[in-house]
């Protein structure tokens, strides 16, 4: 992840030059590049638990369906 905000840094002061605009710019690119790389890994790193609690749900959902107006004696006329 390091390697990206030092690519990112790289890049950003060989397109801009040296100067303090340029650093400034170059931080942000990087800083903003390592932030959605992060959440990045943060969405696959969670996906498998994402996954499990959708297909559990629908376990669950399926298991425990309330029954409908339909099949229940009581409430036909």
């Amino acid at each position: 992840m390091e390697i990206l905000f030092v690519l990112g840094f790289f890049v950003v002061l060989v397109l801009t030059g040296v100067s303090i605009f340029g650093v400034l710019l170059a931080l942000m690119v990087a800083a903003l590049l390592l932030f959605i790389s992060g959440l990045l890994v943060f969405v696959i790193k969670l996906f498998p638990w994402l996954l499990l609690a959708v297909i559990a749900a629908g376990l669950w959902h399926a298991c425990n369906k309330a029954p409908s107006l339909k099949d229940n004696k009581k409430y036909q006329r």
